[in-house]
């Protein structure tokens, strides 16, 4: 429903989507319920799976501490550890991530982009683990027909790569591409590779 008020408030038929971590569920979800309305699918970064346990950060983003960690001024220790933690240690260290580095703590401070991470988190998990019907079930990603590519860093520790190539196997018409060297989001390690690939 989001993606489609999206659009309507766009007026766009019809669109090809990017998703990105638990984005790609709102991707995946538009291509069942409104096929008409896309056109093809890129899928980036590991995404909520049935056979993947819920990352602590998610539970605790839930949780009542969730509502002081977004208010609190995110450090740059902090975010370096954040940015270790899904994956991105590598191009850390090689400083590949200098200019966004600044950017993404300034991004943090500056905006309430945080209390959305936590209300997006709030509305789709619940006390036990992710609410029913948000990730779809097997039989409902056979359905879908939509062109897809899964683009997956090789050190995004969301889940094993393999959970996600035979997921990506269940549709119809999806192919699945590892980019090395990256992490959970990996148009930040190698954003040419992912650009050329998306």
């Amino acid at each position: 429903a989001i993606v489609r008020g999206t659009l309507d408030e766009l007026s766009v038929d019809r669109a090809h989507l990017v998703g990105a971590s638990v984005g790609n569920l709102w991707a995946l979800h538009t291509a069942r319920h409104d096929p008409s309305r896309v056109g093809r699918i890129a899928l980036v970064g590991a995404h909520p799976a049935v056979e993947v346990a819920v990352p602590r950060f998610i539970r605790l983003l839930r949780s009542p501490l969730g509502a002081v960690i977004v208010r609190a001024p995110l450090s740059a220790k902090a975010l370096r550890a954040q940015l270790q933690a899904i994956g991105h240690a590598e191009s850390l260290e090689a400083g590949k991530l200098a200019g966004f580095f600044e950017w993404r703590l300034a991004f943090a401070k500056h905006t309430p982009s945080m209390r959305h991470e936590r209300g997006m988190i709030q509305a789709v998990l619940g006390p036990d683990g992710w609410k029913s019907g948000f990730i779809p079930a097997n039989e409902a990603l056979a359905a879908i027909d939509t062109p897809i590519r899964m683009l997956l860093g090789s050190n995004d520790p969301t889940g094993p790569i393999e959970t996600y190539r035979a997921a990506i196997h269940r549709l119809r018409n999806a192919e699945f591409e590892e980019i090395q060297r990256a992490g959970h989001m990996p148009w930040w390690d190698e954003p040419e590779v992912v650009g050329r690939s998306v």
